[in-house]
């Protein structure tokens, strides 16, 4: 995995960081794969309060039968954990389907955003700016290439030249986000 980018905001006596990292064996298989983790740190002990991570990749239809012919149509799949509780959300949902990011982030139960409310700021920042960018070079390479392994190519190259916007963007909704309590 190879860290992309990552971020720290210090809050008093408390630090909060927010990472992006990005899969490289999965793109070489033909899959696009992100990891994001959030977490709030003790500055002095450096101790990991409430660490989430999450993944979020483009895959074949997960319900598609593999001995079939048919060209497998992607999904965005996104896997939250809790850390320290160990609950995990999986959601699959059409690429085909998807036009905003908010459709398939608003899936994810509240509680998986876990108790504080900054580290759930920070993680549904990364995820919401990921996916949108995942449907944004979608839109790029529609009507270019077919799906499935050529296009994920494609779509894999518009995701990493897109990394410093993307970064950028984390960035924002993670304030907006925090000043908004949350919301």
């Amino acid at each position: 995995m190879q860290n992309l980018t990552k971020f720290t905001v210090q809050r008093g006596d408390e630090e909060y960081e927010l990472s992006l990292g990005w899969d490289d064996g999965a793109f070489v298989e033909g899959r696009i794969k992100f990891d994001i983790s959030a977490l709030k740190r003790n500055i002095e002990t450096r101790e990991e309060i409430e660490p989430l991570s999450a993944t979020v990749a483009v895959i074949p239809n997960p319900d598609r039968d593999p001995d079939s012919d048919e060209v497998p149509s992607p999904f965005v799949q996104i896997v939250i954990k809790n850390e320290i509780t160990g609950q995990e959300e999986t959601i699959n949902y059409p690429l085909n389907a998807l036009f905003e990011e908010s459709q398939i982030v608003d899936l994810i139960p509240a509680y998986m955003f876990g108790g504080d409310p900054i580290t759930g700021c920070l993680i549904r920042s990364g995820i919401s700016t990921t996916v949108g960018q995942i449907i944004g070079c979608k839109n790029e390479t529609a009507g270019v290439l077919p799906w499935f392994w050529n296009r994920v190519r494609e779509l894999g190259k518009c995701l990493l030249i897109s990394i410093p916007d993307m970064t950028a963007k984390m960035a924002r909704k993670s304030v907006r986000c925090i000043l908004r309590f949350g919301f």
